[in-house]
C-alpha cells in the first residue's frame, strides 16, 4: 500500500478544516463557490461509460448527503456493499451498476 506524504496529510487536514480551498487542477474544483467542476480522467466515447462516471459522481454525493456518524460506525455506511446496495434501489443509476457488474465489483 502506498503511504501518504506528510505534506499531503497536512493539506487534507487543512482542507477538511476549511483552511484551504481546492486548487483548479484537482479532480473536484469548487472554486469559485458558484461552480462545481468535476474532472473525469478516464475519458470514453461509450455512452454507458460516460453515464456511469457521472452517476458515480452524483451517486457518491447523494449517498453520503444524509449519512450520520452512526451509519458509518455502527451500520458500515462507508462499505462498498452498502453503497452498491443503495444504488440497486435507484434506477437512475443503472448505467453505473451495469459498469460495476462488467468490472465484477458490483457487490
Amino acid at each position: 500500500m502506498r503511504s501518504i506524504s506528510p505534506r499531503a496529510r497536512s493539506q487534507a487536514r487543512d482542507f477538511a478544516k476549511g483552511e484551504r480551498r481546492t486548487a483548479r487542477h484537482e479532480a473536484i474544483n469548487v472554486c469559485p463557490e458558484q461552480t462545481f467542476e468535476l474532472r473525469i480522467f478516464a475519458s470514453s466515447l461509450h455512452p454507458q461509460q460516460v453515464q456511469a462516471a457521472l452517476a458515480f459522481a452524483a451517486g457518491s454525493v447523494e449517498y453520503t448527503r444524509h449519512l450520520t456518524a452512526a451509519d458509518i460506525a455502527r451500520r458500515r455506511g462507508w462499505d462498498w456493499t452498502a453503497f452498491t446496495t443503495w444504488l440497486r434501489g435507484r434506477p437512475d443509476y443503472s448505467p453505473l451498476l451495469a459498469e460495476l457488474e462488467a468490472l465484477a465489483c458490483a457487490s
